[in-house]
């Protein structure tokens, strides 16, 4: 097989396995002329490979151009494997701040409270989306507190309210 063949086998081999990469990427932008999605990089791939198929394929310009489309390539699937084991091994990854507090909290066997003081003193809810019977819980958390306040205060005290006691 000749030195050319060779090379030539090589670029197609990287410019595959490039293609492959930007396939699986995120980073798409839309063409406005044709309608579709075009990576920025796909289309500085297929102007590097024009170059490359037109020059000498033994050229030092050549094999400069090709060694940074292998380096391109392993920079393309070293993130996209980050990504991956990010995702798999951080399940909180790409969760509101909030979502990732109730996750955290569940896994250690905490229930997080379903609302929150707002800054001008209105009750929040923390979850979009509650269900009626979060509501019914809510309202008996409410009541709750409202009976351990008043039994706090009837009792004189002035710090913040005891534990409630255990119940079983």
């Amino acid at each position: 097989m000749s030195t050319s063949t060779k090379a030539s086998n090589v670029s197609k081999s990287i410019l595959n396995s490039l293609r492959h990469e930007l396939k699986h990427s995120r980073r798409n932008v839309a063409n406005v002329s044709s309608g579709e999605t075009v990576s920025p990089l796909s289309l500085y791939v297929n102007q590097v490979a024009r170059g490359i198929e037109s020059e000498d394929s033994a050229s030092a310009e050549s094999r400069r151009r090709l060694r940074q489309l292998r380096e391109l390539e392993l920079t393309l699937r070293s993130s996209r494997v980050h990504a991956e084991l990010l995702q798999r091994y951080n399940p909180t990854h790409g969760m509101s701040e909030a979502e990732r507090i109730r996750t955290s909290a569940r896994v250690v066997g905490w229930e997080v409270p379903l609302e929150y003081v707002d800054e001008d003193g209105s009750l929040a809810k923390a979850v979009e989306g509650l269900d009626s019977a979060d509501e019914v819980q809510v309202q008996e958390s409410r009541r709750k507190v409202e009976e351990l306040k008043a039994k706090h205060e009837a009792k004189g005290y002035t710090g913040p309210l005891p534990f409630p006691p255990e119940s079983g």
